[in-house]
């Protein structure tokens, strides 16, 4: 037990680490910089899906349905 703990703190101690790392990195880049923020915080806009992708989702969901009923019939 006490083996597992140890391998969790030493675990613990390389994330944290890394978080350090990538912190004083960040420190590095100029303020206003954008290189340091991820891309989905960058952009404030959702993406919308074309409707026409959504039924043809939902037809090809409905005939995997369907195919699969047909088969467990046949046994």
């Amino acid at each position: 037990m006490d083996e597992m703990y140890r391998m969790l703190g030493s675990e613990h101690e390389v994330d944290l680490e890394r978080e350090a790392q990538r912190r004083r990195l960040a420190a590095e880049l100029p303020r206003g910089s954008k290189a340091h923020r991820p891309a989905a915080a960058a952009r404030n806009n959702v993406r919308r899906r074309n409707p026409l992708q959504l039924v043809l989702a939902r037809a090809v969901a409905l005939v995997g349905l369907a195919t699969r009923v047909n088969l467990k019939e046949g046994r």
